[in-house]
């Protein structure tokens, strides 16, 4: 032991340092990567558009604006990826946030006092919803994402193959940015869902290798 501490509760503490470790390292994660989408977004919603419409020649817009629509739909194809990371980091998160307060469970137990203290315990733990300062960063990406698709079939309908009147690529417009809003919206919280709290006993070893086939299958659906 180690200034009165069992070898179990040291490596408890150990890795209630290497969660908030990993929960802050995601912070600085998602902030790179959201960083990095806007500034796709930047160049090819302004930079692109205007280096093409300058170089358009006789032909008109037809030929560049198709190029700007393919590059617009690349995007948003590109922030839907991103959107389904930062979910997925933001399930990660939520995971050692759980570790960090079993690990509070442990040492506190029942200790009112200390817990006054700390005040995180379960009932703080982060869940997922539309009021999270997680989501409302997220939706930044998610209004670009959508607007680029929206914007990117606009382009397509009316500018590039000219199928429809203006009024009703306007209406299909708004339209498809609501659908696709709706989409990115579930995407992310399919993704930053945690899974349900593991309960471990004999009848549900954590060792996956004394499981039989079948349970191992179980155990994969569930995760």
């Amino acid at each position: 032991m180690s200034n009165g501490l069992t070898p179990e509760e040291q490596f408890l503490l150990k890795e209630y340092e290497t969660s908030a470790q990993l929960t802050y390292h995601i912070d600085t994660l998602r902030s790179r990567i959201t960083s990095f989408f806007l500034s796709l977004g930047g160049v090819a919603a302004a930079g692109l558009t205007i280096l093409l419409r300058g170089e358009a020649e006789e032909s008109g817009f037809t030929i560049p604006e198709g190029v700007v629509a393919f590059l617009l739909l690349v995007a948003a194809l590109i922030g839907t990826i991103v959107v389904g990371i930062i979910g997925r980091l933001r399930r990660v998160q939520i995971e050692h946030f759980r570790i960090m307060n079993n690990v509070r469970k442990y040492f506190l137990k029942n200790d009112y006092k200390l817990w006054d203290i700390v005040q995180l315990s379960d009932l703080t733990l982060p869940i997922p919803n539309h009021k999270s300062g997680s989501y409302l960063w997220t939706l930044v990406i998610i209004l670009v994402s959508s607007y680029f698709f929206a914007f990117s079939v606009y382009l397509f309908i009316f500018k590039v193959l000219v199928l429809v009147s203006a009024a009703i690529a306007q209406l299909i417009t708004f339209i498809t940015f609501v659908l696709f809003f709706v989409i990115l919206d579930l995407f992310y919280f399919r993704f930053a869902s945690p899974p349900p709290v593991r309960i471990y006993s004999e009848k549900n070893p954590p060792f996956i290798s004394k499981l039989s086939n079948k349970e191992k299958s179980i155990c994969k659906q569930i995760n």
